[in-house]
């Protein structure tokens, strides 16, 4: 008698699903093309995170677009802090107005419950919360103080300078608004190359106290500290250091961190306090290594850059602009975690703890968190590079995503470092999730299903574009078989 063998069927392979760190330490462009922590990301563009959560940036709030400003100046002395408005053909501040052509490249000093402005393009400005006035400061080297297109306020004397000139500067008498200024030739010291590119008021120990040094920052990077209060005096006014660094980005690329002054130069950022305590360059690798490489890389370009410290201090902004396009390099110090974004800002200011910003094109615009959210958000989050350990296959994706009205989410894996743009169009899955109800299109709305993927190999990247006005992820597994 005859028995048939028995036939056992092979179990099919059971996916294992792996979490996938959510980059809670921000950006480090390296991923892009390196295996390093998944609590990094090669790129997260309109993200934020606090060190816990990922969720999309403020909002943008622009205003109309028939009311065009080039820049913005703050004025905040008095019991009613208000914005300066430079237009093209005149400045506008609380009715008061002044009849003459700006270019949106002014910068300002505040003395003696005045606002200094300076263009390069005619006679200083200044405003003293009524109204504007011709600030009639005199020279007796024949330069012509309608040329001096840098200010700042130290020790309550106004500093002058021209970009692109010659290597000096000129100083008015304590709390002038007006007057004759005196020429202080830098070439004095023999080996100072270059022409001022701007100034800024130090603290040497890097302290809360007030600002007691002068630091002056050349085209060619080089930095030159005084102390002390009167130029005029050998006795109150010495060289107490000098430093060599890469040239600055910007004049307006300084900003005040706590304590300290940060200087955005062509290869990072420089902490001018650890710099004059050392009395040698001192780059912030610690906090700016994440991004460094990509903005050596913009600073090639033809563009202008501003360093800016948030209202509330919550923020630290760089701002990459020209014409075609701008970009946002943030630092929060609370995470100690840097992200990009791409508001369509050309300079930023600050007013009564909002922080604000003027486009390319002159409009005005605001970043909070509203309430009501109206602007779409794109955002996109590349994690980085991980390791199966040996060849596997992305069975699927299951993000967990909770978001106010309409949610697309794209997600795209990656197997291979030189996957061309229509090999990532071939292996990405889009998903769109729209409120329950018609009458609330706001609603919140939530994303946790599989995206089947199914692609073999070694190492993976994740892709993942979302696309909401308000978003935040909560979690990301892959499943590996």
């Amino acid at each position: 008698m005859l028995r048939a063998r028995g036939t056992k069927r092979r179990k099919a392979p059971v996916a294992r699903e792996i979490p996938i760190p959510l980059p809670t330490s921000g950006l480090f462009v390296d991923a892009k093309v390196a295996s390093i922590s998944g609590l990094f990301a090669a790129e997260l563009n309109n993200f934020r995170t606090d060190g816990v959560m990922i969720e999309l940036r403020k909002q943008q709030i622009l205003g109309a677009a028939d009311q065009l400003v080039l820049q913005r100046v703050p004025f905040e002395f008095g019991a009613t802090p208000r914005y300066i408005n430079l237009r093209s053909i005149q400045a506008e501040c609380n009715g008061a107005i002044l009849t003459r052509q700006f270019n949106g490249n002014a910068m300002v000093g505040y003395i003696s419950s005045n606002a200094l402005i300076v263009d390069g393009l005619d006679m200083p400005v200044r405003y003293d919360g009524t109204a504007f006035q011709t600030a009639l400061f005199t020279t007796s080297t024949g330069v012509g103080v309608n040329t001096l297109d840098g200010v700042i306020v130290h020790h309550d004397r106004p500093f002058f300078w021209k970009r692109g000139g010659n290597l000096e500067f000129y100083y008015g008498d304590v709390g002038a608004v007006m007057g004759p200024l005196v020429r202080f030739p830098l070439d004095r010291l023999g080996n100072i190359t270059g022409n001022i590119v701007s100034m800024a008021s130090v603290t040497l120990d890097a302290g809360q106290n007030l600002n007691d040094a002068l630091a002056i920052f050349t085209s060619t990077g080089q930095i030159v500290v005084y102390e002390g209060l009167d130029p005029s005096d050998s006795d109150n006014w010495n060289l107490s250091t000098r430093l060599q660094v890469a040239p600055p980005l910007s004049r307006f690329g300084l900003t005040r961190v706590g304590g300290d002054m940060w200087v955005l130069t062509a290869t990072g950022i420089v902490s001018m306090s650890d710099s004059l305590a050392r009395g040698s360059l001192a780059l912030v690798n610690s906090i700016a290594r994440p991004i460094s490489d990509e903005i050596l890389k913009l600073a090639k370009t033809d563009a202008e850059w501003q360093l800016h410290t948030a209202a509330d201090g919550s923020q630290i902004i760089i701002n990459y602009y020209t014409p075609e396009a701008s970009k946002q390099f943030i630092w929060q110090p609370d995470s100690n975690a840097w992200s990009t974004s791409d508001y369509p800002a050309r300079l930023w200011h600050n007013l009564n703890l909002a922080t604000e910003f003027t486009t390319g094109l002159g409009r005005l615009g605001r970043i909070e968190f509203d309430e009501v959210p109206t602007e779409l958000i794109e955002a996109t989050w590349h994690t980085s590079w991980f390791q199966a350990g040996s060849m596997a296959e992305v069975a699927y994706v299951r993000p967990v995503i909770i978001a106010d009205g309409p949610l697309t989410v794209d997600v795209t894996v990656l197997r291979d470092y030189q996957q061309t743009a229509a090999d990532i169009a071939q292996n990405t899955q889009t998903v769109t999730i729209d409120p329950e109800l018609p009458a609330d299109p706001g609603g919140r709305v939530a994303l946790d299903q599989e995206i089947a993927i199914g692609l073999t190999g070694d190492v993976f990247q994740i892709r993942m574009k979302v696309t909401a006005e308000w978003a935040q992820i909560v979690q990301l597994k892959a499943a590996m078989l």
